[in-house]
Protein backbone atom coordinates (compact mmCIF):
# COMPACT_ATOMS: atom_id res chain seq x y z
CA UNK A 1 0.00 0.00 0.00
CA UNK A 2 1.44 3.62 1.06
CA UNK A 3 4.87 1.91 3.30
CA UNK A 4 8.82 2.84 2.33
CA UNK A 5 10.59 1.22 0.39
CA UNK A 6 12.51 0.21 3.16
CA UNK A 7 9.93 -1.11 5.39
CA UNK A 8 9.05 -3.41 2.79
CA UNK A 9 12.70 -4.69 2.52
CA UNK A 10 12.83 -5.15 6.28
CA UNK A 11 9.61 -7.06 6.22
CA UNK A 12 10.76 -9.08 3.37
CA UNK A 13 13.91 -9.75 5.37
CA UNK A 14 11.25 -10.91 8.23
CA UNK A 15 9.53 -12.94 6.37
CA UNK A 16 12.15 -14.75 4.73
CA UNK A 17 13.70 -15.34 7.86
CA UNK A 18 10.47 -16.89 9.49
CA UNK A 19 10.17 -19.01 6.13
CA UNK A 20 14.24 -20.51 6.15
CA UNK A 21 15.69 -18.77 3.57
CA UNK A 22 19.18 -17.81 4.35
CA UNK A 23 19.96 -14.66 4.38
CA UNK A 24 23.17 -12.46 5.82
CA UNK A 25 20.45 -10.63 8.83
CA UNK A 26 19.11 -13.85 10.07
CA UNK A 27 21.47 -14.10 13.20
CA UNK A 28 20.39 -10.16 13.85
CA UNK A 29 16.88 -11.02 13.28
CA UNK A 30 16.76 -13.92 15.44
CA UNK A 31 18.09 -11.83 17.93
CA UNK A 32 16.06 -9.06 18.06
CA UNK A 33 12.74 -11.06 17.75
CA UNK A 34 14.06 -13.29 20.90
CA UNK A 35 14.79 -9.64 22.81
CA UNK A 36 11.73 -8.07 21.77
CA UNK A 37 8.66 -10.12 22.49
CA UNK A 38 5.87 -7.42 21.40
CA UNK A 39 7.89 -7.37 17.98
CA UNK A 40 7.73 -11.09 17.45
CA UNK A 41 3.88 -10.76 18.78
CA UNK A 42 3.64 -8.16 15.97
CA UNK A 43 4.96 -10.04 13.43
CA UNK A 44 2.79 -12.96 14.27
CA UNK A 45 -0.26 -10.36 14.15
CA UNK A 46 1.19 -8.97 10.69
CA UNK A 47 1.12 -12.54 9.45
CA UNK A 48 -2.43 -13.73 10.09
CA UNK A 49 -3.75 -10.21 9.14
CA UNK A 50 -2.03 -10.90 5.38
CA UNK A 51 -3.28 -14.13 5.59
CA UNK A 52 -6.73 -13.18 5.99
CA UNK A 53 -6.08 -10.97 3.32
CA UNK A 54 -5.65 -13.66 0.66
CA UNK A 55 -1.84 -14.28 1.26
CA UNK A 56 -1.46 -18.47 1.06
CA UNK A 57 1.55 -18.87 -0.89
CA UNK A 58 5.01 -17.91 0.52
CA UNK A 59 5.77 -17.71 -3.42
CA UNK A 60 3.35 -15.01 -3.67
CA UNK A 61 4.04 -11.26 -3.63
CA UNK A 62 3.12 -10.31 0.21
CA UNK A 63 2.42 -6.52 -0.62
CA UNK A 64 -0.53 -7.84 -3.31
CA UNK A 65 -2.32 -8.14 0.32
CA UNK A 66 -1.34 -5.67 2.29
CA UNK A 67 -4.31 -2.89 3.78
CA UNK A 68 -4.07 0.05 6.00
CA UNK A 69 -3.76 -2.55 8.58
CA UNK A 70 -0.58 -4.50 7.62
CA UNK A 71 0.96 -0.86 6.94
CA UNK A 72 0.64 0.17 10.29
CA UNK A 73 1.66 -2.95 11.90
CA UNK A 74 4.85 -3.07 9.09
CA UNK A 75 5.63 0.44 10.13
CA UNK A 76 5.51 -0.46 13.69
CA UNK A 77 7.77 -3.45 13.24
CA UNK A 78 9.94 -1.48 10.82
CA UNK A 79 10.48 0.97 13.47
CA UNK A 80 11.49 -1.38 16.71
CA UNK A 81 13.68 -3.38 14.25
CA UNK A 82 15.42 -0.09 13.21
CA UNK A 83 15.70 0.92 17.42
CA UNK A 84 16.71 -2.55 18.39
CA UNK A 85 19.97 -2.97 15.35
CA UNK A 86 21.43 0.74 16.21
CA UNK A 87 21.49 -0.47 19.98
CA UNK A 88 17.91 1.30 21.10
CA UNK A 89 16.16 -0.35 23.59
CA UNK A 90 12.49 -1.29 21.94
Amino acid sequence: MKNSQNVRQTMMKIINFLLGIEQEINFKINDWLKHDDEAFQQTVKLFNQLAENGWKDHHDNFTDYESKDTDQIAAELYKRAMSYFKGVAA
